[in-house]
């Protein structure tokens, strides 16, 4: 995929390390649209929306799983994905896959605090 892909997307911040996932907030300049990633490590059993080497990206939008992604927000998260590739990113050694993060935290998406609603 081209690199234009991520062009009219930035990453307005990037948090803490939130229960053993690290939330990547976008945004796009030209239609103010917001996007929630959790980045995870790989290995869990629950599908992401994409996958770099290291890490699984997980959408954060009070889905349950059960509707489809957009494909735009499929596309700049696999775009984000080949530039954790490319920049070699490092997993953090507290990040966990999404299947410790459940094991973890059992009441995880029981909040509505994620980008949708900030």
């Amino acid at each position: 995929m081209p690199a234009s892909q991520l062009d009219s997307w930035h990453i307005a911040s990037i948090e803490p390390l939130d229960r053993g996932a690290v939330p990547v907030l976008l945004n796009n300049h030209t239609t103010g649209a917001r996007l929630r990633l959790d980045i995870c490590a790989r290995g869990a059993t629950a599908a992401p929306v994409a996958e770099s080497r290291e890490f699984a990206l997980y959408l954060v939008n009070n889905g349950t799983g059960s509707s489809r992604t957009s494909r735009e927000d499929t596309l700049v998260a696999r775009a984000l994905a080949r530039r954790l590739d490319a920049e070699r990113v490092e997993v953090p050694a507290s990040l966990l896959s999404m299947d410790a993060r459940l094991a973890r935290h059992p009441g995880l998406f029981d909040s509505s605090d994620d980008a949708a609603n900030a």
